[in-house]
């Protein structure tokens, strides 16, 4: 048996496995097996998978120490799709990466400092730096505090993320189209308005109206299918646009994490996920992220790459944002509302500002059958 050690955390509404790259092999081709192997994707009915069936996260970081000299540790993300057998190492989860800053003060990367560490994270995947402050008490990362995030039962304590010029991390452009609104053409389905936007992540954006709902639906969606694959249809269609697929069917089974499509709309009130009542007033923007289903809260580079198109004139969610101010955005979204500090000049993002928590969940090490 091989033997790896790992932990487990929550950063934000995800959450992952996180491994020490120096615990992995040298050889970085033989991590996709691994990965695969730890999730089940692929295993025999003799061979279980390491982390069980329908283990609740399809999400790997790598953390190791940066050479860099604008950062403290490098961040790699990977994301499973154990339905397809692909790993996905092309986008980021901006949720995980709240969790990076205190594994890293936990695991003596960087001197914990009280009452706040910096950490300064070079996020391989996007080749971006996200700084994140940490509160500290008795030398380790607070695992309380009174910060609440809709999705998540209870509070713990804040950890601020700063994602640093954001724009282009994947296609080297802001708008990789070179235009803030473009029409789409679907198969089956016809044509369509949207922003493709990269900010963290690259996105679509749609309007709801232009999709032909209202935008608050939650529930409402187990209920549409045909709706569901023609959004599916539009996130394919975008992939293709950004490469990431050869041929838009393609990217049903290759590309599914990225990118994400979001249903745009202007303050509307709805019960959330949750049973609360959130009304228009609390938020500036109303939106849904899709993959091939609702996400049930809201991915966080898609809040940063929202925020930003929507104080950016001439993009679908700048039509829709009744925001005061372009300093911070106000996501609706099923789970409640998401704050987004973001920085915008001249259609230049210089940076995205979240808060979550994290906490650790479990640590120890994982045995992997020899083939």
């Amino acid at each position: 048996m091989e033997k790896i050690p790992f932990t487990y955390l929550r950063g934000g509404t995800s959450r992952g496995i996180f491994f020490h790259k120096k615990d992995l092999p040298t050889d970085r081709s033989l991590w996709e097996k691994i990965f695969l192997k730890i999730m089940g994707c692929g295993s025999p009915a003799d061979k279980p998978p390491v982390m069980g069936t329908n283990f609740p996260t399809k999400k790997i970081a790598v953390i190791s120490p940066s050479d860099r000299g604008d950062a403290d540790v490098e961040y790699n993300f990977f994301q499973i799709d154990t339905d397809n057998g692909v790993v996905d190492n092309r986008g980021t989860c901006g949720n995980m990466a709240s969790a990076v800053g205190p594994f890293a003060i936990d695991a003596g990367l960087i001197k914990a400092l009280e009452p706040e560490t910096t950490v300064r994270i070079y996020n391989s995947n996007t080749k971006r730096v996200i700084v994140s402050r940490v509160k500290v008490e008795n030398g380790a990362p607070a695992s309380q505090g009174e910060e609440r995030i809709p999705g998540v039962p209870g509070s713990g304590s804040p950890v601020a993320l700063t994602f640093e010029n954001p724009g282009g991390g994947f296609s080297g452009s802001l708008f990789p189209t070179g235009n803030k609104t473009d029409i789409l053409e679907l198969p089956k389905y016809g044509e369509i308005s949207a922003t493709i936007i990269d900010c963290v992540n690259p996105i679509v954006i749609i309007k709801a109206e232009d999709a032909g709902i209202n935008g608050n639906e939650i529930k409402e969606f187990n209920n549409m299918p045909e709706f569901l694959d023609k959004i599916t249809t539009a996130r394919c269609v975008a992939a293709q646009i950004l490469k990431l697929v050869d041929y838009w069917e393609e990217a049903k089974l290759t590309s599914t994490y990225i990118p994400h499509v979001v249903l745009v709309s202007p303050p509307k009130s709805y019960t959330d996920s949750g049973g609360k009542t959130v009304e228009a007033g609390e938020m500036d923007l109303c939106c849904r992220a899709i993959f091939s289903s609702l996400h049930k809260t809201f991915p966080l580079g898609a809040a940063v790459a929202t925020a930003a198109a929507a104080v950016i004139p001439g993009t679908a969610a700048a039509d829709c944002f009744r925001g005061p101010s372009g300093d911070n955005v106000k996501i609706g979204h099923p789970a409640g509302v998401l704050q987004v500090g973001i920085g915008v000049n001249n259609d230049e993002v210089s940076f995205g500002t979240v808060i979550r928590t994290a906490c650790r969940l479990c640590d120890g090490n994982l045995y992997l059958a020899q083939d």
